[in-house]
């Protein structure tokens, strides 16, 4: 609870006690511990964090001081104090149910943007083992083609026949043969 929510918690809560010590008395004894009670609850959900159900026991508590004031359980001056405060805890209410608002829609988007991140990382991580699974079967697709290319080439020079015109030159029979005179 911030302190500016707690200070106005209790305002209202000594407005409601100060009243017992009155000589004349302006807020009646009865109304005085339902009102205690009522702030006390506002003061609880506030401090955890529930500000829609605070609001809705502000609003209770705002009506159990018209109550009061219609049925002459509490002076014009009184009321006029605990309204007063009332409005400021109100006010205090909804700035910090709008604060609560805007973090939890900061925690949503950063969290959406982790997952997002998260997905861009994945998506990342898939392409690139896929450009490398890719990569692995080309290479292995060109060293069987090689291995297959040289097979053939060996497999046609075991199989080729010596060429006909293509046998030793021989020496026709009037060259000198070398080492002669």
């Amino acid at each position: 609870m911030s302190a500016r929510r707690w200070a106005a918690s209790v305002l209202v809560a000594t407005v409601l006690l100060g009243a017992t010590g009155c000589a004349r008395p302006d807020l009646d004894a009865d109304r005085a511990r339902a009102l205690q009670s009522d702030v006390l609850a506002v003061t609880q959900a506030s401090a955890e964090g529930r500000f829609d159900a605070a609001g809705a026991l502000l609003d209770r508590l705002r009506a159990e001081v018209e109550d009061g004031r219609s049925s002459g359980d509490l002076s014009a001056e009184r009321y006029a104090t605990l309204s007063a405060a009332i409005d400021d805890v109100a006010t205090e209410l909804e700035a910090s149910a709008s604060a609560q608002a805007a973090a939890e829609a900061a925690a949503q988007a950063a969290a959406a943007e982790a997952a997002a991140e998260a997905a861009r990382a994945q998506a990342t991580a898939e392409a690139a083992q896929q450009a490398a699974a890719a990569q692995a079967e080309a290479d292995a697709a060109l060293a069987q083609a090689n291995a297959e290319a040289a097979a053939a080439r060996k497999e046609a020079e075991a199989n080729r026949a010596p060429d006909p015109g293509k046998a030793e030159p021989k020496t026709p029979p009037h060259a000198k043969k070398p080492g002669k005179p």
